[in-house]
């Protein structure tokens, strides 16, 4: 991002202590750092803080920043992994097949399979993350020993300057399917083990989720 390599913000990041998650869920795509508050070291009198630092990457992932097909493809495998975890696990593979039958088979909410995963192109993540990287609904949650009137400078210095893009919504319902209802209260679900093991017993009135 903003002409840096992987390899220059990492290093960066370790410099100044700041650890970062970017994830998404079915609601929201969001970025998570932990960093101190303070200068890591007192020698270099133009360092920034922790905390600016972190406010520095924010500003490059918004604005801009670098698509690779080779992190693509890293992150389709993971995907591709995860999917083939669900099937091996007893308590996922019941969690999947209870909340398909409660979606009707959704396939937003359900795991995603390998062949759906393969088929993705980066432009096609670009274009589906782009769409939801824009500035209409930023929420910015700052929590620990901070300098309030410090932070809210960085605000204005860092996400305030980001160039509005507001959301651009599907033209057509038909793009998002709606939920069908299931159609019985009571359910039983037959799952087959992916792995020959020892006999488990669930007992309940409920799932545990």
């Amino acid at each position: 991002m903003l002409g840096w390599t992987r390899q220059q913000v990492e290093l960066f990041c370790v410099d100044h202590l700041v650890v970062a998650e970017i994830a998404c869920n079915e609601e929201f795509l969001f970025l998570e750092f932990i960093s101190p508050t303070n200068k890591v070291t007192d020698t270099d009198a133009e360092d920034v803080s922790g905390i600016e630092g972190v406010f520095q990457i924010l500003h490059g992932l918004i604005n801009d920043f670098v698509w690779e097909e080779d992190a693509l493809q890293r992150a389709q495998q993971a995907f591709i992994q995860t999917h083939e975890q669900v099937g091996k696990s007893l308590e996922a593979a019941t969690a999947e097949h209870l909340l398909g039958q409660m979606c009707g088979e959704d396939p937003r909410y359900l795991s995603i399979p390998g062949d759906a995963i393969e088929e993705l192109t980066l432009e096609d993540v670009k274009s589906a993350i782009s769409s939801r990287l824009t500035t209409d609904n930023i929420e910015l949650s700052i929590s620990g020993d901070i300098n309030p009137v410090e932070v809210e400078r960085l605000v204005k210095s860092y996400i305030g300057t980001v160039e509005r893009r507001p959301l651009v919504k599907p033209n057509s319902a038909e793009s998002i399917p709606s939920p069908k209802p299931g159609a019985q209260r009571r359910m039983v679900i037959q799952i087959p083990d992916s792995d020959e093991r020892a006999v488990a017993y669930v007992a309940g009135t409920a799932p545990n989720r």
